[in-house]
């Protein structure tokens, strides 16, 4: 009688025992860069049967295609979104939906430099290079010895063509982005690819934007004929790390001394998307409604555009990598991004943007200085490297969680600080020129600090939640006073009455607001608030 031995070497020469076994093999590497992933990060679900034989059917039938240049493409872009995927969960703590990738190529540099600052993103490609290395090898090693078939091909086909027809049955990308816990991010990664290929090109390109709503409607008001505003879009500010909305730590006493003041208005509020990209062609063009993509495409809402109109002269300061369409619209665009990032944020924003502010003799009856801040945003140390008297609070333990919470306390701090510069700024033009002056601040999305999950750009009330504030000089009282729930719309339908103008917007019941996820179509989901 034959050793089990023996028996297993004489089966494994038999050549469709061979084929299968290597096949096998390959077919399971799909599922290893989740199984890697977990020894670096705990957190993923345990799979369901269903999604293993979905990921192995999928992987096993790109295995059998028979032509190696189409073969090798797929496996690259599955692999590449297997490993955004991965990067997104170990960052954010959650699972991203379609119009995250999206997003993540949008604002490449941000991930990237997120990804130099966090231990659990390096992981992540690794977990899916060392497999996709041992996969691609096994292709070269044995290519010409597995037997391979067109039919693997048209079955494939049939089944992404039944993935399309699945995909256009849902309106929303929340509703189909197989964001499934139990999956392994190869199932993910192939439907969340699906449905950008299939559901969202096609609509951009062919469907067009949501035509239901009424149409924006600009109308010409009494506006001051002198006036300055320096209008502040932040970055990632979170009200909960502020002492001026009630946190523990003295992050903001320079705010915290204006509390009753009865020309400073300040609240929390909400802003129109979780992610920057968005939030900046939401507020910037005023779209109230997440669906509502027409306001994007006739621009009467602009509001750069609106300034220019009403005849004011502008200066936009750019301390972030996403900006506003501003070309034609602003008189002087002043970009700081490359000082800034020249020697890793050694000189401050602060210090950088009180050199680029104007002169009082440099303005005029009607003056707008528009600044798109960075200040807050990750990686929160850089902010205050350049100066220790800001490194104030020391992490309470060893733990990330507390380190990250000391770091966004310390860059809330020097925010405070670049608020005390501006507004000390704002009183001198105000004395000088004779004109109101108004100081109007509003960050682009929230920040989640110290939690399970973190950062921004996934849909949630929280990451949208913000700190709004306004102030006035020479004003007899600030229009912004006793704004309830301000929101970036809100805000800017009271900035555009300062340039002499009234939205009217049919759409807008007057107590309803939303927060959209990650496009302007609002297929990405969104949440609908009311007063």
């Amino acid at each position: 009688m034959k050793s089990p031995v023996l028996n297993c070497k004489l089966l494994f020469k038999n050549g469709w025992f061979k084929q299968f076994c290597i096949v096998l093999l390959m077919v399971g590497l799909v599922v290893v860069p989740d199984l890697l992933f977990r020894i670096f990060n705990d957190g993923l679900c345990k799979y369901s049967f269903g999604n293993i034989i979905q990921a192995l059917l999928v992987a096993g039938l790109m295995v059998l295609i028979p032509y190696k240049k189409l073969r090798w493409t797929l496996f690259f872009i599955i692999l590449f979104f297997c490993g955004m995927e991965l990067c997104h969960f170990a960052f954010f703590g959650v699972i991203a939906t379609p119009y995250t990738y999206v997003w993540m190529m949008s604002e490449l540099w941000d991930t990237i430099d997120g990804a130099l600052h966090s231990l659990n993103l390096i992981y992540a490609p690794i977990c899916v290079l060392l497999p996709a290395g041992l996969l691609l090898f096994l292709d070269v090693k044995f290519d010409g010895k597995i037997k391979r078939s067109k039919v693997a091909l048209y079955i494939l086909t049939f089944v992404f063509i039944f993935m399309v027809v699945d995909v256009n049955r849902q309106n929303r990308a929340f509703f189909y982005m197989g964001t499934n816990k139990k999956a392994p991010v190869f199932v993910n990664a192939v439907k969340k690819l699906n449905f950008i290929l299939f559901k969202a090109v096609p609509k951009v390109l062919f469907s067009g934007y949501n035509t239901h709503f009424s149409e924006y409607k600009i109308e010409n008001v009494a506006g001051p004929k002198r006036i300055n505003i320096i209008y502040i879009f932040g970055e990632s500010a979170n009200p909960n790390f502020m002492s001026l909305y009630g946190y523990n730590r003295p992050t903001t006493p320079f705010l915290d001394g204006l509390k009753n003041d009865k020309t400073f208005y300040y609240s929390k509020g909400y802003s129109s998307s979780v992610s920057t990209v968005y939030s900046v062609m939401m507020n910037f063009y005023m779209q109230r409604e997440p669906e509502n993509y027409a306001v994007q495409q006739n621009k009467k809402s602009d509001i750069l555009a609106l300034a220019k109109q009403a005849g004011f002269k502008s200066w936009f300061i750019e301390a972030n990598t996403t900006h506003p369409d501003y070309e034609g619209k602003v008189d002087n665009f002043i970009n700081i991004v490359p000082v800034l990032s020249a020697n890793n944020y050694s000189q401050g924003e602060v210090n950088v943007v009180l050199s680029k502010l104007p002169r009082p003799a440099e303005l005029g009856d009607k003056n707008i200085i528009w600044y798109h801040q960075n200040i807050i945003h990750f990686d929160y140390a850089k902010h205050y490297n350049f100066d220790k008297k800001f490194d104030v609070f020391k992490p309470d333990d060893d733990s990330t969680k507390s380190r990250k919470v000391a770091e966004y306390s310390n860059s809330v701090l020097v925010w405070d600080d670049l608020n005390k510069n501006i507004f000390k700024y704002a009183r001198e033009v105000a004395q000088k020129t004779g004109a109101p002056t108004y100081i109007i601040y509003q960050s682009d999305h929230g920040e989640l600090v110290g939690q399970n999950k973190r950062g921004h750009s996934f849909l949630s009330r929280e990451v949208a939640t913000i700190p709004v504030f306004a102030k006035c000089y020479n004003c007899r009282e600030n229009i912004f006073m006793g704004m309830k729930n301000p929101t970036h719309y809100r805000m800017n339908k009271k900035l555009l009455n300062l340039f002499g103008f009234e939205l009217i917007n049919e759409n807008d019941d007057g107590k309803t607001f939303y927060i959209n996820g990650k496009s302007l179509y609002g297929d990405d989901d969104f949440i609908t608030m009311t007063d």
